[in-house]
């Protein structure tokens, strides 16, 4: 820009904070107009504390000002455009520094009457608090947290309580001692809608004799149904979508503000992201989820996530990184990396573009870290680079979940899912000519319209020339706003019949594995003491679950197990003597 914004706002009296001035310098050293996304991704590599919300005021206080004009950016889009967030202010803990976020409009209403009362229009309602945390005492809010559905919900879990602490929530495992209830919902199964409002239901009868805590609804039912809920349901308080999780805190206190009844669904990923990114991740499982892509455009028929979860976006590369190193530090031995569309993760960061298989390498170097695993990829974005990372990696495991859903061609094509078999096979001989140890899970869907008999062939065929183990097979079931929804449905009945022969190949896939694993000594990372306070549970390179005598020291080791007996579930077995070393 032509001139120093610092030296304009001096020469209009303008205050800069020492934030603000980071903003001023980066944009005065910048000649390609970034936008606030942008913006805020240049100023955070100086200062990590600086939200996106103080850059957008910022902006807006240098054009308030005349310091700055807008400039046209991205087909005639403002540069700077209004933030979804909203207006939040800041309490800040002068010992931690931890920053909790707030709305409170009678003290917005107090801050124009001051500024109006001196002569001015406020044009930044920005608040800085400064404070010492108080201990709490036996009335702190309680949140009980429900999830249903898949391994990105319970990490989007964890993530909503890390963000819900920092405006004094404790979680608890009694909901009954709950004041704020979350559902986090999948919209995949059968009656997933249903399924919440059931829960509701059991929600109501047991607060009926005590005071109602705030019911929130959030995943993926939330964004599907959004206002619905609000309707049809009235003991629903708020109703939140997944890419709008960095608007819990603000939803939260708005609702207990106003007592109005709020629904936050819109696709604003990230934003969300460089929200949490601003939140330590503090789970401290031995096996740790870390979301680095939501969403998909792939469009297949049956599959509601483009509209739940909206198009593809992979997180920064660094952001990425730097959570995983968190989790480390909190004591994750294992990372399994979630994406709707996960192999198809993909950041471009100036000339360089980020691949999954650039993630796994640089995952690859941290020492403390014993395994890697990823979940749920398309076989239309199993990539060499990705295939080659199974040659040159000692930490990735040896199981691929690649789902294939059908063995048929012809119903691949109905399903939209953009490949054949034919590929399939290419992608899994390839795999097994880098590591011939590599084995293969996948889902399976029964009975979707026009599946004849010797479709359903087919795919037996394929279940048995692979030999899948640790697989999912369902009944076609259709999802309202999806191509499939409103197709001919298969004979119930055959369907059923179909289901049952096909779940009984792939449990005999696994239990002849699984036997053929008896006498054999195995790697196994112990991840916890299990229900019956005596023996631990851990998990082989294959994800199969080992049951076993040992000490509380092994929880978090790789350690060796000699299996002496199986199921078609679990492995069973006798811990070795040296489980202490570390074992390659």
């Amino acid at each position: 820009m032509s001139k120093n914004i610092e030296q304009k706002c001096l020469a209009k009296g303008v205050k800069l904070t020492d934030q603000r001035k980071i903003i001023a310098k980066i944009m005065s050293e910048s000649n390609d107009h970034p936008d606030v996304d942008e913006l805020y991704n240049r100023v955070s590599k100086i200062d990590q504390k600086i939200s996106i919300a103080t850059v957008y005021r910022t902006v807006k206080l240098f054009e308030e000002s005349g310091i700055l004009t807008k400039h046209e950016f991205k087909g005639g889009k403002a540069r700077y455009e209004e933030l979804n967030e909203g207006h939040h202010d800041h309490l800040i803990d002068v010992k931690s520094g931890e920053i909790i976020e707030f709305v409170d409009e009678e003290i917005e209403k107090l801050q124009e009457k001051i500024a109006e009362k001196y002569g001015y229009r406020l044009v930044d309602h920005k608040l800085e608090l400064y404070g010492v945390k108080k201990k709490l005492n036996l009335m702190s809010k309680k949140i009980f947290i429900k999830t249903f559905g898949c391994q990105m919900n319970e990490y989007d879990s964890n993530r909503i309580f890390d963000t819900v602490k920092k405006i004094g929530y404790e979680k608890t495992k009694k909901y009954e001692d709950a004041n704020c209830y979350l559902l986090n919902t999948c919209h995949i199964r059968d009656k997933a809608k249903e399924k919440v409002y059931h829960e509701i239901g059991r929600v109501k009868k047991l607060f009926k004799s005590k005071k109602k805590p705030i019911v929130i609804v959030a995943g993926c039912v939330a964004q599907a149904e959004n206002q619905e809920m609000l309707k049809r349901e009235p003991y629903i308080d708020i109703v939140i979508g997944p890419q709008s999780y960095h608007k819990i805190n603000e939803t939260i206190q708005g609702y207990i503000n106003n007592k109005k009844k709020e629904e936050e669904t819109e696709f604003d990923t990230i934003s969300k992201f460089n929200y949490l990114s601003k939140i330590k991740n503090k789970n401290s499982k031995v096996s740790s989820f870390l979301t680095i892509q939501e969403g998909c455009d792939k469009f297949c028929h049956f599959c509601v996530v483009p509209y739940t979860r909206g198009p593809e976006y992979s997180r920064p590369f660094d952001q990425i990184i730097n959570e995983a190193m968190e989790i480390i530090q909190s004591g994750a031995k294992e990372i399994i990396l979630l994406g709707q569309n996960v192999n198809a993760y993909s950041y471009k960061d100036k000339n360089k573009e980020f691949r999954l298989s650039d993630l796994l390498l640089e995952l690859e170097s941290f020492k403390e870290l014993e395994r890697i695993r990823y979940t749920t990829s398309h076989p239309k974005d199993m990539t060499d680079d990705l295939i080659n990372v199974y040659k040159r990696s000692n930490k990735l495991m040896p199981l691929v979940h690649l789902p294939v859903q059908s063995g048929s061609n012809k119903i691949l094509k109905l399903m939209n899912r953009k490949h054949t078999i034919e590929e399939y096979l290419i992608i899994y001989e390839k795999l097994k000519k880098v590591n011939s140890n590599i084995e293969f899970s996948s889902d399976f869907i029964i009975g979707y319209p026009e599946e004849t008999d010797d479709d359903f062939n087919y795919t037996m065929n394929l279940i048995e020339k692979i030999r899948f183990t640790n697989s999912y097979s369902f009944i076609f079931s259709p999802r309202p706003g999806t191509v499939a929804s409103d197709l001919e449905l298969v004979d119930k009945k055959k369907s059923k019949e179909r289901l049952k022969i096909i779940q009984k190949k792939l449990s005999e896939n696994q239990i002849n594995k699984n036997k053929s694993l008896e006498g054999k000594i195995l790697n196994v990372l112990v991840e916890n003491k299990m229900k019956d306070g005596i023996k631990l549970f851990g998990r082989t390179e294959y994800m199969t679950s080992v049951i076993f005598d040992g000490n509380i020291d092994c929880i978090g080791k790789i350690v060796k197990i000699e299996i002496n007996g199986s199921n078609q579930n679990s492995l069973f077995g006798i811990l070795k003597d040296n489980y202490k070393k570390k074992v390659a």
